[in-house]
C-alpha cells in the first residue's frame, strides 16, 4: 500500500504480511494470472469455501491476485518484475508486502506507451483488461468473508488498491475506446473502520463512501491526521453537528492569534457608512469594504462603497457594462467556522483586520487596499434590505474578480508542510465543498482562490505543484536507474523518463494514472468549472445542478430555492419571504418553463398537494441513492417535461397494469419487497421499489395502474414511476404520482415464473405523453 503518499504528520501504512512465505506450494510460478488457479488446484469459488477459510486460502488469493496480476500486467508489455521487487523486512525481520518500486513501473509504462500505435495498445489493454477484470470480479465476491481470518481484511485491500493503480494506468495510459465498463473493485470491509480509526466525523466518512471516493482515497484520508480539535461525537452518518447552525448559541469567533480577545470589540459601522450600505442595497448595487488601520483614537476605520460608480438600479447601460464594476474580492466561507454573526451585521476587528490582509494579500503591494465583500455585514438582517441583498448575490459573485474560500480547518495549515495531493484531498474533504451557499458562490465565481495558513492558491497553480513534484521525482528515479539503484522493475526503457513541463498531453495521462490526486483534483475541478459550461436551456442547466447538490446540506432548507434561483439566474420576486421550504420549491419548479424528466425517476419524498406530487421536496443532501436518472428521446437528447398547473407533461414510453398480483421478496440486507412479475414480448421483468422501500401495489380509488418509463424497456431493465390512471383526454394519459420503482429482467431473483401469477401489462408507445400530478 506504500505506493500511495502519505500525508503530513501521518498514521504509518498498515503491514501487508506475506503470506505465502509460510506456503510456497503456492506461490506464483511466473507463468502468468489467467490460469494461475487451475495450476495450483484451487478456483475463485473454492477460496470463498463454506465458512471455513484457512490462511492457506488467504495466500491463494494474494497469490493470485496481487502477485501473479501485478507482474504478468507488466510482463504484458515487456516491463519485468519478480516477487522480491514486492518485498521488505521490518526491523524485527519479519516480511511483508510492499508497493514502493509500483510508481517506478507506473512511469516506465506511462514512457513505454506514450507514442505507441493504437493497434500496439488495444493489444495490450485487450490482455490486460481480461486481468482486471478477473481479479476485480474476485476482490468482490471476497469482500464478505474478511471476518473468517485476520489476514483477509488487509491483504483483500492491498489487493484492491492495486487493483485501482493498475486500472487507471490501464485507462490513461492505453487509451483505447472501449463501450464495456471499467471494471469496479467494490469496496474494502476495512473501509468504515479505517474512517472511523482516523477519527473522521461519521457525516464526513458516509459522504466519502457514498460518493464513491477510490478506495486509495479513502486509505489515504485514513492515514491523515485531523488538524481541527473539535469533537464529532455526536455527529450521525446522516448530519454534522458542527455544521448545524442554532442561531439563539451561535457564537462569532475571534481569530485564533487574536491578542487580546477580551478587549477585541465587534465592530459596526459607522451611522453614515450604514447608510450607505443601505442605500448601496436598495439600489441593488454591490456593497464593498475597505479595513484601513486604527486611527488617532484606537478605533478601526471601516469604509464603505459602491461596486459601481454612479450607477442606480435604473441605470441599465451602466448595470451591464463589466468594465464599470470595480475590482474587489468576495469572500466565501461557512458560518459554523465562526465568522457570521445572527444577530448584528458587525465582526470582530481582528476578523476585519485579517479579512483586509488576506484580500489584499491576492494582490500586488501598489495595489492595496483592495476591497472587499462579506456576507456576515453587507447582507443587512432587517427588511426589507435583507431580500434585496441576497436576491442579488449572483451579480455579487459573477461581478468579483476573486473570490477567497476560507475554511477554519484548511487556513489552519500551511501549504509549504503539504504536498500537492494532500492539499487537493484536505479541500475535496473540507466543510466548504459540502454546504449549499458555497455551491452558489463557487458557481458564479469568476476564480476561486483557496485560503491555507500561509498563502492562498488556485486550482492552476496547485496542478504546477504537482507537475514540478513529479518531475523531481522522475529525476531521481532517472538517476537511480542510471547508477543501477533503481527498484521499479528490469527492462530497457527506450525514451527518457522525464516530463516536459508543458507537453498537457503527457501531463493528462500522468495525472489520470495517479488514483488519489485524480480524485481529488478533478472532484474540485468540476466544483469549479460546473458554472463556466454551464448549459443555455433551462432544463439542461437545472440537470448539471442538481448533481452536484446530492451531498449539500443547509441549516435553513428554506436557502435551497434561492440559492437554485441564484445559480439559474432567475428572479427570487416569485418566491414568498415568508414562505415554507415545500412551497417555495413548488414555485420554483413549476415557474420552470421546462425541466428535466428525470424528476420523475427521483427518489426522493414528494410535496403532497394535487398535481404537485413529480415535484421532490428537495434535492440536498440526498446521496447516490437520489441521482438524477436521464431520460433520453431517440435522437439521444435529454427528455425534459413541461410543468402546467395538472401536473408535468412528458412524452415516455410506459406499461399499463391489470390484474396486479404481489408477492413478498428477501432481497439483499434482508430488505422484503413487494414486487409483482409480468411478460412483455415474451420476455420475464419484475418490478420492485427502490432501497429498501416497498411499493404498495393497492391504492384505495385506483382502478388503473401505469408504469412510465425512462427509457424504452430491455433486459438490462430501467427506472421507472408507479402512477395511477385518472383520466385519459386527446392522447394523454392524466396519472398520479406514486412512487419510484424498478423494473429488471427475472433472471435477477431466479424465479420461475411459471409458479407465479403474472401481472397483465401492456406497453404503450414510446411517443405516449402523459401528465403527471
Amino acid at each position: 500500500m506504500d505506493h500511495i503518499p502519505l500525508p503530513r504528520d501521518p498514521r504509518p501504512h498498515l503491514k501487508v504480511p506475506y503470506l505465502c512465505k509460510d506456503y510456497p506450494e503456492v506461490t506464483y510460478d511466473y507463468h502468468g494470472f489467467d490460469k494461475f488457479p487451475q495450476r495450483k488446484g484451487f478456483t475463485s469459488k473454492s477460496l470463498r469455501g463454506s465458512g471455513s477459510a484457512t490462511t492457506e486460502d488467504a495466500a491463494r488469493f494474494q497469490s493470485w491476485c496481487f502477485f501473479a496480476l501485478v507482474i504478468d500486467y507488466f510482463h504484458t508489455m515487456g516491463i519485468e518484475s519478480r516477487i522480491q521487487d514486492f518485498l521488505a523486512s521490518d526491523e524485527d525481520g519479519r516480511t511483508y508486502v510492499t508497493t514502493c518500486c509500483l510508481p517506478g513501473l507506473s512511469r516506465k509504462m506511462e514512457t513505454l506507451t506514450r507514442d505507441m500505435h493504437l493497434d500496439q495498445r488495444f493489444a495490450i489493454y485487450s490482455k490486460v483488461k481480461h486481468k482486471l477484470v478477473t481479479s476485480s470480479i474476485t476482490v468482490r465476491q471476497l469482500a464478505g468473508f474478511g471476518d473468517r481470518h485476520p489476514s483477509w481484511l488487509v491483504v483483500h485491500l492491498s489487493v484492491l488498491l492495486l487493483g485501482e493503480h493498475l486500472e487507471a494506468n490501464c485507462k490513461f495510459f492505453l487509451q483505447c475506446a472501449d463501450p464495456t465498463p471499467s471494471p469496479w473493485w467494490g469496496r474494502s470491509p476495512l473501509s468504515q473502520q479505517l474512517m472511523d480509526d482516523a477519527p473522521w466525523c461519521p457525516h464526513l466518512s458516509a459522504t466519502m463512501l457514498d460518493q464513491e471516493m477510490d478506495q486509495s482515497c479513502i486509505y489515504f484520508l485514513s492515514r491523515m491526521t485531523k488538524e481541527s480539535s473539535d469533537t464529532h461525537a455526536q455527529c450521525r452518518p446522516d448530519s454534522c453537528t458542527l455544521d448545524t447552525l442554532d442561531t439563539d448559541t451561535y457564537i462569532t469567533q475571534h481569530i485564533r492569534e487574536c491578542p487580546d480577545s477580551g478587549e477585541c470589540n465587534v465592530m459596526l459601522l459607522d451611522a453614515p457608512e450604514w447608510t450607505l450600505l443601505l442605500d448601496i442595497v436598495a439600489e441593488r448595487q454591490v456593497p464593498l469594504l475597505t479595513v484601513l488601520e486604527r486611527n488617532i483614537s484606537g478605533d478601526l476605520q471601516v469604509k464603505v462603497e459602491r461596486s459601481r460608480d454612479h450607477c442606480t438600479s435604473s441605470n441599465t447601460a451602466c448595470s451591464e457594462n463589466p468594465s464599470m464594476v470595480k475590482r474587489y474580492v468576495c469572500i466565501s466561507h461557512v458560518w459554523s467556522d465562526g465568522m457570521g454573526n445572527p444577530n448584528h451585521n458587525a465582526l470582530p476587528a481582528c476578523q476585519l483586520l485579517r479579512l483586509q490582509r488576506l484580500v489584499n494579500d491576492l494582490y500586488s503591494t501598489d495595489e492595496h487596499p483592495v476591497p472587499f465583500w462579506v456576507d456576515t455585514i453587507c447582507v443587512p438582517l432587517q427588511s426589507p434590505y435583507r431580500k434585496l441583498a441576497i436576491s442579488s448575490m449572483s451579480t455579487v459573485y459573477k461581478d468579483a474578480e476573486k473570490v477567497l474560500v476560507i475554511d477554519s480547518v484548511i487556513s489552519s495549515v500551511p501549504s509549504s508542510a503539504l504536498h500537492s495531493t494532500e492539499m487537493a484531498v484536505r479541500l475535496r474533504t473540507s466543510s466548504w465543498v459540502r454546504r449549499l451557499w458555497t455551491f452558489q458562490e463557487a458557481y458564479l465565481a469568476q476564480e476561486l482562490h483557496y485560503q491555507f495558513q500561509d498563502t492562498a492558491w488556485t486550482l492552476s497553480r496547485l496542478r504546477q505543484k504537482y507537475h514540478q513534484e513529479q518531475q523531481a521525482v522522475a529525476q531521481v528515479s532517472e538517476e537511480s536507474e542510471r547508477t543501477g539503484g533503481g527498484h521499479g522493475g528490469e527492462g530497457t526503457i527506450p525514451q527518457p523518463m522525464s516530463y516536459t513541463a508543458g507537453d498537457a498531453r503527457v501531463w493528462k495521462r500522468i495525472e489520470g494514472g495517479d488514483v488519489v490526486w485524480h480524485d481529488a483534483y478533478h472532484f474540485l475541478e468540476q466544483v469549479e468549472v460546473l458554472g463556466k459550461n454551464e448549459p443555455q436551456e433551462e432544463s439542461a442547466r437545472l440537470r448539471s445542478i442538481l448533481h452536484p447538490l446530492r451531498w449539500r446540506t443547509t441549516s435553513r432548507l428554506e436557502d435551497e430555492t434561492i440559492c437554485l434561483s441564484g445559480c439559474m439566474e432567475s428572479s427570487l420576486d416569485r418566491l414568498p419571504w415568508s414562505s415554507g421550504a415545500q412551497e417555495r420549491m413548488k414555485l420554483f419548479l413549476s415557474s420552470m418553463r421546462t425541466v428535466p424528466a428525470g424528476l420523475l425517476f427521483v427518489d426522493r419524498p414528494r410535496i403532497e398537494i394535487e398535481g404537485c406530487r413529480w415535484m421532490p421536496t428537495s434535492f440536498l443532501a440526498g446521496g447516490m441513492n437520489s441521482t438524477l436518472p436521464d431520460s433520453w428521446d431517440s435522437g439521444g437528447v435529454a427528455s425534459t417535461g413541461r410543468p402546467t398547473a395538472s401536473g408535468l407533461l412528458v412524452t415516455l414510453p410506459g406499461i399499463m397494469l391489470s390484474n396486479v398480483t404481489k408477492y413478498a421478496q428477501t432481497f439483499r440486507y434482508g430488505h422484503v419487497h413487494d414486487i409483482i412479475f409480468m411478460r412483455i414480448d415474451g420476455d420475464p421483468y419484475f418490478v420492485y421499489g427502490l432501497l429498501s422501500k416497498s411499493v404498495q401495489w393497492e391504492i384505495p380509488g385506483a382502478d388503473r395502474l401505469a408504469l412510465i418509463l425512462r427509457e424504452p424497456l430491455d433486459q438490462r431493465g430501467t427506472f421507472a414511476c408507479l402512477v395511477t390512471i385518472l383520466a385519459e383526454d386527446g392522447g394523454i394519459k392524466h396519472g398520479q404520482f406514486q412512487s419510484c420503482v424498478m423494473v429488471m429482467g427475472n433472471p435477477g431473483i431466479h424465479r420461475n415464473l411459471d409458479e407465479v401469477t403474472l401481472t397483465q401489462a401492456i406497453t404503450t408507445s414510446a411517443t405516449q405523453e402523459w401528465c403527471i400530478g
